[in-house]
């Protein structure tokens, strides 16, 4: 799924693979951008924006500090968001 990802981005997003490019990372509570997709209020405290020039990349979920996701939808555009979590084998 991840290289999957990789090459959406590699197609539909050229401008990233810039070497010059400055990624913001940010907490999405703390974020600087103001027009945010809306995600469950649970959910909000693990999310991260990753921007480029106030241009939002992407939305990152992260659970115990790794990535659980960073694929998203929505229905329409004023519907709350939420992601595809990967699947996650459990370790005991």
């Amino acid at each position: 799924m991840f290289q999957n990802y990789i090459t959406y981005i590699k197609t539909t997003k050229k401008y990233l693979l810039n070497k010059d490019v400055v990624f913001k990372v940010e907490h999405y509570d703390d974020s600087s951008i103001k027009d945010l997709w809306r995600f469950e209020k649970q959910e909000r405290k693990n999310i991260f924006v990753v921007s480029v020039e106030d241009e939002i990349v992407t939305y990152v979920l992260l659970k115990k500090n790794k990535i659980f996701s960073f694929l998203y939808f929505r229905k329409g555009s004023e519907s709350t968001a939420y992601f595809i979590p990967y699947y996650v084998k459990q370790e005991f």
